[in-house]
């Protein structure tokens, strides 16, 4: 319901559409087991149209990210926020931003969360070393899953280290079967 009433306000803020849209989305984020995407979709929302975001949905959606296991609902609603931040359509408070990883990565080792937000970090902060770390730490929770391995070949050839691309490349392709990687 909510998504459908935020179409229908085109993010125009005064669009009658925004309040029963909010409306909407925190009845949905009061439900005990809705996690993140209401609190997504409202920071979104309020982003796209210059209206004030209330403390307490971040801070509701970073306890959550701590206490429930992060799945992949969670990871999209992360990336989208991500990708808004990223291309500068939003303008989300940067330490709001950094907890929201921070909390998704509380709950143990996630390459997912990890990826995310080195790419924040080197899209938003420039911040080449602490992506690679990131990004490190994402291959070496799954040395197996080629897109993890990709990202760091990019970032380092970005970083002109030229020698360590071409091992990351050869581990790419050691790992696909016929030619696939």
């Amino acid at each position: 319901y909510a998504r459908q009433l935020i179409i229908a306000s085109a993010y125009d803020p005064k669009s009658g559409f925004i309040p029963l849209a909010n409306k909407a989305l925190a009845q949905a984020m009061a439900l005990p087991k809705s996690g993140i995407l209401p609190h997504s979709a409202q920071l979104l929302l309020l982003a796209h149209t210059h209206l004030p975001i209330p403390p307490s949905t971040w801070a509701d959606m970073h306890a959550r990210l701590r206490r429930d296991p992060v799945g992949p609902q969670e990871i999209n609603a992360m990336g989208s926020l991500t990708q808004c931040a990223r291309k500068r359509e939003c303008d989300f408070p940067p330490e709001q931003m950094l907890a929201m990883y921070d909390a998704a990565l509380a709950g143990g080792p996630n390459p997912d969360a990890a990826t995310m937000k080195g790419e924040y970090l080197l899209n938003v902060y420039r911040d080449t070393e602490g992506t690679l770390a990131l990004w490190r730490e994402a291959v070496r929770l799954r040395p197996a899953v080629a897109q993890y391995r990709a990202n760091l070949v990019k970032l380092l050839i970005h970083m002109r280290r030229f020698d360590e691309a071409r091992r990351e490349i050869a581990e790419i392709r050691a790992m696909g079967k016929l030619g696939q990687n």
